[in-house]
C-alpha cells in the first residue's frame, strides 16, 4: 500500500502503509520551482533528517520532487539534484509515469543495489560516520553503505552551489578493507576511479550532483 501524504501525518493510517510518497509541500513552487534551480535552499539537511526518511513512523519514504522542478515534465538533470540532497539519506525520488527517463536511470540504481545486496549493509549516514570517513571541502558529504562481503558503497555529493573538487578519505581499517584487492568504480558509468593505498580518492563534481562509488572486494 503506497500512502501519499504530503500535506499531513495520519499516523494510524500510515501503520497500514508499505511506502509514504512525500514532497508536494513546495505548492508555492510548482510553477517556478526552487530559486535559482538550488534545491538546497529549499530542502535544507535537517529538514530532511526530520521530515522525510520515515524513521519516526517506521515505514520508508518515497521522495516527489516535481513541484521543487516547477512542475510539469521533470528532465533527468533536475531530478538528479533533488537526488543529491535524498539518496545521502537512502531515499530514493519516485519516478512519475511520465518520467520514463528518471524511470530508466533509477532502475541502473535498483539493480546495482540488488547486485551490491544493499538490504544486507550497515548505513553510515553522513552525520555520524566521522570515524570511517572524511571529506572536504564544506557542503560536500559522503553516506556509506558497508557491506560484511561486498565491500562500501559510498555515495558523494555536493550541495555547495559551485563546482568543486570533492575528496574523500576512507578509513579503510575501520571498513575492515584494509587487507583486501579493491576494484574502485563509478557503478553508473563502471569507469574506475583513482584510490590511494591510504584510500583517498578526489572526483569532480558540480553543484548538487554526485557519484556512487564502488569500493569492491576483488573476486566478488
Amino acid at each position: 500500500m503506497d500512502l501519499h501524504h504530503s500535506f499531513g501525518q495520519n499516523t494510524a493510517g500510515m501503520s497500514f502503509s508499505d511506502i509514504l510518497w512525500t514532497g508536494e509541500h513546495w505548492n508555492h513552487l510548482k510553477h517556478t520551482g526552487a530559486p535559482d534551480g538550488y534545491i538546497s535552499g529549499e530542502l535544507p539537511l535537517d529538514m530532511f533528517r526530520a521530515e522525510f526518511m520515515g524513521l519516526p513512523i517506521g515505514v520508508p519514504t518515497e521522495m516527489l520532487a516535481y513541484r521543487l522542478l516547477g512542475g510539469g515534465p521533470s528532465p533527468v538533470g533536475g531530478m538528479k539534484k533533488v537526488s543529491a540532497i535524498s539518496l545521502l539519506h537512502d531515499v530514493p525520488v519516485r519516478p512519475r509515469t511520465q518520467d520514463k527517463e528518471w524511470f530508466g536511470f533509477m532502475s541502473q540504481l535498483w539493480k546495482m543495489r540488488d547486485q551490491f545486496q544493499a538490504h544486507e549493509a550497515q548505513k553510515l549516514y553522513y552525520w555520524e560516520n566521522q570515524d570511517y570517513v572524511r571529506v572536504r571541502p564544506q557542503h560536500c558529504y559522503v553516506t556509506l553503505l558497508q557491506h560484511k562481503d561486498n565491500g562500501v558503497l559510498a555515495f558523494i555529493s555536493n550541495l555547495s552551489r559551485d563546482k568543486q573538487r570533492v575528496t574523500v578519505e576512507f578509513d579503510l581499517d575501520r571498513l575492515r578493507l584494509q587487507e583486501r584487492s579493491l576494484d574502485v568504480f563509478d557503478i553508473l558509468t563502471n569507469n574506475p576511479v583513482k584510490m590511494s593505498a591510504e584510500g583517498k580518492l578526489s572526483v569532480d563534481l558540480n553543484s548538487e550532483n554526485w557519484i556512487y562509488v564502488w569500493l569492491r572486494p576483488n573476486g566478488f
